[in-house]
């Protein structure tokens, strides 16, 4: 009986659970409307996170055009309404973790356009 006890706190032992770590924030960027921009978030843990992106702390769904839940969030064709605050969270088994919100500033004008009949 005391081998299996041993075994199993070894067993235990080595089983790394490391709960997820924000290596790098992402940054306040701007961009001009109709460009690309992209806001990047890297995170350590163990086992390895996953993602999922923030639009003013509200959680981005998936489209067609975006993807919220990698480490690089990609906005193309920037919208005035891209216009916001931004961050990402990390989770794995061992817990969750938020990074630092970032400020994503759209520049330029609108073309308005017109349509005649």
């Amino acid at each position: 009986m005391h081998r299996i006890a041993r075994y199993l706190a070894v067993l235990l032992l080595s089983l790394v659970i490391d709960p997820p770590k924000i290596a790098t924030h992402p940054s306040n960027s701007s961009v001009e409307l109709g460009g690309e921009v992209t806001l990047a978030c890297r995170a350590s843990g163990d086992p390895l996170p996953t993602f999922k992106w923030y639009k003013d702390n509200i959680p981005m769904v998936e489209t067609d055009d975006i993807n919220p839940f990698v480490p690089e969030l990609v906005l193309k064709d920037a919208l005035a309404q891209d216009e916001a605050w931004y961050l990402c969270e990390a989770t794995n088994v061992a817990g969750t973790v938020r990074s630092n919100s970032a400020s994503l500033k759209v520049f330029g004008e609108q073309q308005n356009k017109m349509l005649i009949c």
